[in-house]
């Protein structure tokens, strides 16, 4: 990437451009080597030579270019990417625009297409592409590349975005009619919003769309967005809000009735989630914790909290559902109330949390991936109620002390992956389980269900041991590993 090359000569032997990755900001002049076999140059242009001198691809174009109109044309991948371009004047003879094209070109204000060119027009500051899903059927218009000025057109045959559409423009607030009824062209992921200023983007009330996919991948500004009301699931969307640092607000519609915490995992500044009185399916506490209600209102479960409390109760439904507290970076305390009787996978992963208690909770089991990668967890005291610990549970995650009460009757062989733990104590009056210099064993010491290295990598397996768990010694730091004769 460089803001101070203005001039730019390839040599010879240059035989492969790829732009995804270099970009020229303020690029004037562009030269290729005439001996180059696999570039030209032609009106600060570079292109790709063909064995077909009909067919012409621009690699590579500045603020300067002018596209060449002596055969049929495509512009590439990246072409103008980043570039410090301000218009484009597209002729009759261009027959492909890459969706990267024009991507990041924040000083591009206008797009001019030839009036007799039949692949592409603008409408409203617009670049729209006329897709032909077929042969003999009419084109649906997609709207290809945007400029901050652009405003979506609500012409009826215009439906799609495309992949790029509004990656690294400086927009900051966007409308989508009722005739964008894809925010993607075909079958694939699109981010269209990456890297984009938009702060808020919202939908027409008879929106059609009910897929989102990655549109709002790393749209790090966006800071309220309001869900189309024919979308029914965030479930399938599972990384929608990927890198969406900025957002504060989500209005969800009265549709909406499947969730995954995947959706807003990078979110962590939402302070509001409205939820509108008629969705049977979501609600929310006075305590900021978004509810689903499932089974017609018979069972509840905490589904995000995004309050700014260090210190909570988790009250006021029956569950926890998966990733309730995940990667949350506020959190240091959390204790279950006594209603809470279920618990999904991945409740506390990737979050801040330092402490936590079950409380009078019925809950017996530290449940999957609970705990997973949780580095600052200080004391965890698992009560009498608590008799299994599930895979993953304690995986990559850093402890200072667990304590495991007598009744524990259950430790999964991957509970405890790549885990650091401080001290771990196992209740004497355990008839399972005992830990024995560093070591998680059955009760009568012949069977090794996890092992911990010591402070030099090192793990002496027991000479009582007779056998070794799978996994037991997986996803540790050892260094050394010493097997007794013992062990069949």
């Amino acid at each position: 990437y460089s803001k101070n090359v203005k001039s730019i000569k390839f040599g010879k032997n240059v035989s492969n451009i790829k732009l995804y990755n270099v970009y020229f900001q303020n690029l004037e002049k562009i030269e290729v080597d005439s001996e180059n076999q696999t570039y030209l140059s032609n009106n600060n242009c570079v292109i790709k030579r063909s064995s077909d001198p009909n067919y012409k691809t621009i690699a590579l174009g500045c603020k300067t270019s002018i596209i060449p109109n002596d055969c049929k044309i495509t512009i590439g991948d990246f072409a103008f990417a980043n570039s410090n371009i301000q218009s484009i004047n597209i002729p009759a003879n261009v027959i492909v625009i890459s969706s990267s094209a024009f991507a990041y070109c924040n000083d591009l204000l206008s797009f001019e297409v030839d009036s007799e060119n039949t692949n592409f027009r603008v409408v409203n500051n617009c670049l729209i592409y006329n897709y032909i899903v077929s042969k003999g059927s009419s084109p649906i218009g997609v709207v290809r590349s945007a400029t901050k000025n652009s405003t979506i057109p609500t012409d009826s045959d215009i439906n799609y975005f495309d992949t790029y559409t509004f990656t690294g423009i400086d927009i900051k607030e966007v409308n989508i009619p009722s005739n964008i009824s894809r925010l993607y062209l075909a079958d694939t992921d699109s981010f269209c919003f990456k890297d984009s200023g938009v702060e808020k983007i919202t939908f027409d009330a008879n929106s059609t769309i009910t897929d989102l996919k990655k549109s709002m991948y790393n749209a790090s500004k966006l800071k309220e967005v309001h869900l189309p009301d024919a979308l029914t699931s965030l479930a399938d969307s599972k990384n929608f809000f990927n890198g969406c640092v900025s957002l504060e607000k989500v209005y969800f519609n009265s549709k909406v009735s499947e969730y995954n915490y995947a959706a807003f995992k990078d979110c962590q500044n939402i302070n509001e989630i409205i939820v509108p009185s008629d969705n049977k399916n979501f609600k929310v506490s006075d305590d900021k914790f978004l509810i689903l209600v499932q089974n017609n209102g018979g069972t509840t479960y905490l589904a995000r909290y995004f309050g700014n409390e260090e210190n909570l109760i988790a009250n006021g439904a029956l569950g926890i559902y998966e990733g309730c507290f995940a990667y949350n970076n506020k959190i240091k305390n959390v204790t279950f109330s006594k209603m809470i009787c279920s618990i999904e996978n991945n409740s506390f992963a990737y979050s801040s949390l330092e402490t936590f208690s079950f409380g009078e909770s019925e809950i017996d089991a530290v449940g999957t991936d609970m705990f997973n990668n949780c580095k600052n967890l200080k004391e965890i005291v698992l009560p009498d109620s608590v008799t299994t610990i599930n895979s993953g549970a304690f995986s990559n995650a850093k402890i200072e002390k667990l304590v495991i009460s007598s009744s524990m009757a259950n430790i999964d062989s991957h509970a405890f992956n790549a885990t650091e733990i401080g001290e771990l104590e196992i209740d004497e009056n355990n008839p399972n389980y005992i830990f024995k210099n560093g070591f998680i064993l059955t009760k009568d010491e012949t069977t090794l269900i996890k092992g911990f290295p010591d402070k030099n990598g090192k793990i002496d397996v027991p000479n009582t041991v007779k056998t070794i768990n799978t996994n037991s010694l997986s996803y540790t730091t050892m260094l050394y590993l010493n097997i007794p004769s013992s062990v069949t």
